[in-house]
C-alpha cells in the first residue's frame, strides 16, 4: 500500500514538474520571438513556399556571422564553404521538415513552422547522442522493421523520442518511399542483417535463422489446415477494418506534409549531403554546430524586432516582474516553515 502511495506522489511530481517546466519553455520561446512562425520569410502570393523564398531566408541565416564574427565557429563559418554547406543543407530540411510525428501510428501531426521548431530540432539530445555514424546506423537498423510495417506498431528506443536525425529519416521515407537504411553501404546492411536474423533465430531457441523459417513454415502449414472452429476462442485476431482506417489516416496526413515540401527529391538530396557532411567534421565542429544554429534563429529574431531583446523598455519591464517572482518565492512558506 505504502509502494502504490510513493508511485502516486512521483506521478504527481512528475506531472507537476512538466507542466511547469513545459510553461516556462513556452515563455521563453515568447520573449526570444521563437513562437513566431516563419511562414512569412518563405511563403510566396500563392500562399505556398516558394523555392526563391526560402532559399533567401536561408541565406540570411547564414550571413548573420559576418556581422558577429567573434566566436570561433562562425569564424569557421565565414571562412569555410563546407561548413556553410552543412548548416544550409541542415535549415533546409528543419525549415520545411517534420515538427510533431505520431510514433506509435506513424503519421505527421505537426509540420515545421514555428522558429523554435528549428531550435528544438537543433537543440534535441540525440544529435549529439547520436554523432557516431556506426551508432546512429544501428538505431535506424533497428527502427527501420518498425517504420516500414504497415498499421499501428508501437517500438520505442531512445532515437524515436526525436531529433534532427530521426524527424529527417521519416521524411526521406515519406517522400522517396525507400528507409534511409537503403542508403547504408551494402557490406555493412547485409552484416546487420545477418545479424538481426541470428538474434531472431537465438530468441526462439534456434542455432541458425534457416531452421527458425523453418519452423514458421511449417507451423504456417498447420495453422493454414486447421478449421477456425477448432482455434480457442480467446485467440486474438486482427482487425482489419481498425488497420485499414489507421492506412488511410497515416496516408492522407504524410500526403498532406509532402504536399509542403517544395522539391522531394532536393530534401532527401539534401538531407543524405548533411549526413555525408556532418560526419567528415572535427568533434568540435559536430559538437557546438547545433548551438550555434540556434544563436543563428535568435539573432535573426532580434534584427527582426521580433524579440523582446530587441526593445529596452519591454525586456526591463520583463525583467523587473519575473525579479519580483523570484522575491516572493524565496518568501514563500514551503514544508509549514517560513525560509
Amino acid at each position: 500500500m505504502n509502494n502504490d502511495h510513493n508511485i502516486s506522489e512521483l506521478e504527481q511530481l512528475n506531472s507537476r514538474k512538466y507542466l511547469l517546466e513545459k510553461q516556462l519553455n513556452e515563455m521563453k520561446n515568447r520573449i526570444m520571438g521563437r513562437s513566431s512562425s516563419f511562414y512569412p520569410f518563405i511563403v510566396g502570393r500563392s500562399g505556398r513556399i516558394s523555392e526563391k523564398k526560402l532559399t533567401q531566408f536561408i541565406d540570411e541565416l547564414l550571413k548573420l556571422p559576418q556581422k558577429y564574427s567573434g566566436r570561433s565557429l562562425w569564424l569557421e563559418l565565414n571562412s569555410s564553404p563546407t561548413l556553410r554547406e552543412l548548416c544550409e543543407c541542415f535549415l533546409y530540411c528543419a525549415i520545411q521538415g517534420i515538427a510533431v510525428y505520431n510514433e506509435g501510428e506513424k503519421y505527421v501531426e505537426r509540420p515545421a513552422c514555428f522558429f523554435s521548431d528549428i531550435t528544438d530540432i537543433a537543440a534535441h539530445k540525440n544529435n549529439l547522442f547520436l554523432i557516431d555514424e556506426g551508432t546512429l546506423h544501428g538505431y535506424e537498423f533497428a527502427s527501420g522493421e518498425y517504420d516500414t510495417q504497415k498499421g499501428e506498431c508501437k517500438y520505442y528506443d531512445e532515437f524515436n523520442e526525436g531529433g534532427f536525425f530521426r524527424n529527417s529519416d521519416l521524411a526521406y521515407y515519406i517522400l522517396t518511399g525507400k528507409h534511409i537504411v537503403s542508403t547504408f553501404p551494402s557490406d555493412e546492411y547485409k552484416q546487420r542483417c545477418h545479424a538481426r536474423e541470428l538474434q531472431i533465430a537465438n530468441e526462439h531457441g534456434y542455432d541458425s535463422y534457416e531452421e527458425y523459417q523453418r519452423s514458421m513454415e511449417n507451423a504456417q502449414e498447420e495453422l493454414e489446415k486447421t478449421d477456425i472452429s477448432d482455434l480457442p476462442e480467446d485467440m486474438e485476431c486482427v482487425n482489419i477494418d481498425e488497420d485499414n482506417e489507421l492506412f488511410e489516416l497515416q496516408k492522407s496526413k504524410n500526403e498532406e506534409w509532402k504536399k509542403r515540401v517544395v522539391s522531394p527529391k532536393k530534401f532527401a538530396k539534401k538531407y543524405l549531403r548533411f549526413r555525408q557532411l556532418f560526419f567528415a567534421q572535427t568533434k568540435f565542429v559536430r559538437y557546438h554546430l547545433f548551438e550555434e544554429i540556434e544563436l543563428l534563429v535568435d539573432i535573426f529574431l532580434y534584427e527582426h524586432k521580433l524579440s523582446v531583446f530587441s526593445e529596452e523598455n519591454v525586456c526591463a519591464m520583463i525583467y523587473y516582474r519575473t525579479d519580483r517572482l523570484c522575491a516572493s518565492l524565496e518568501r514563500s512558506t514551503v514544508g509549514g516553515s517560513e525560509r
